[in-house]
């Protein structure tokens, strides 16, 4: 099975959110940024570009959407800070981005099966002084679609990152996480993924904290194009975090008391 003629975005996306933009032929699925919809197409659609332009958003373009979506992430966010931490690193990538490099039905299937869990555990009921929930993303990502999880309650905040890269655009973006339990989830594994993790490893080791980086099985994605042997996407080992530290999604919502 090939999906390569597919548009670079998955068109069902839609239905794992609350989408308020009618328009069912964008990638842009909150109506805030609607009149960004070129910029935002153009950017999630062509994911492999050079130079500091496209890394930190410097084009007078992106400027201005970057300045929109800082002004929407601290309108919506929350002010609680739990003792524990979900946190999902670019958790849409791949749907908003490399859809058409699906290149099997089981990627399919792991895809569907991974936003199926994810919606599943974001709308778990929480107490927030437990567990706080954080997305990593993307600028031109969060315009599209994590925004919308934000303006809903279903994340607490959000932390945008450099384009095609797990760090914070503030250089101490992840400082004060490091001091919880952070159970962490996302994409890529072999990139925006790991730099998250690692910088919140760095951090931690910068404190003296020995509570836990937690990597949620399955909840991790490989890229399509470097599945396991066996053609899965979803991980069962995480790059830079121990067996001991990886817990199926059931024992998470067990040691997190959501319900």
């Amino acid at each position: 099975m090939s999906l390569r003629d597919h548009l670079h975005y998955y068109p069902d996306l839609r239905t794992w959110f609350p989408t308020t933009n009618t328009d069912e032929n964008t990638v842009v699925l909150n109506r805030e940024f609607k009149e960004f919809t070129r910029l935002i197409s153009y950017k999630l659609n062509e994911n492999n570009p050079e130079g500091i332009h496209w890394r930190r958003y410097t084009s007078e373009e992106d400027q201005k959407l970057l300045k929109l979506c800082c002004e929407h992430a601290e309108d919506y966010r929350k002010n609680s800070r739990g003792r524990n931490v979900i946190m999902f690193t670019h958790p849409f990538f791949l749907p908003l981005t490399h859809y058409h490099l699906i290149s099997s039905e089981r990627q399919k299937e792991d895809l569907d099966g991974y936003l199926n869990d994810l919606s599943h555990l974001l709308h778990l009921e929480r107490d927030p002084a437990n567990v706080e929930v954080v997305a990593l993303e993307t600028l031109h990502g969060y315009a599209a679609a994590t925004s919308l999880l934000l303006e809903t309650g279903i994340v607490d905040r959000v932390i945008l990152t450099e384009f095609a890269s797990g760090y914070p655009l503030e250089k101490n973006g992840l400082q004060e996480l490091a001091d919880r339990s952070v159970f962490v989830g996302g994409s890529y594994d072999e990139r925006c993924f790991h730099h998250s993790t690692k910088e919140l490893h760095y951090f931690k080791k910068k404190l003296g904290n020995e509570k836990r980086v937690v990597g949620m099985r399955r909840m991790v994605l490989r890229a399509p194009w470097e599945p396991y042997k066996n053609g899965s996407i979803r991980c069962l080992r995480i790059r830079g975090i121990s067996q001991k530290d990886i817990l199926p999604l059931s024992a998470v919502i067990g040691q997190l008391g959501l319900t």
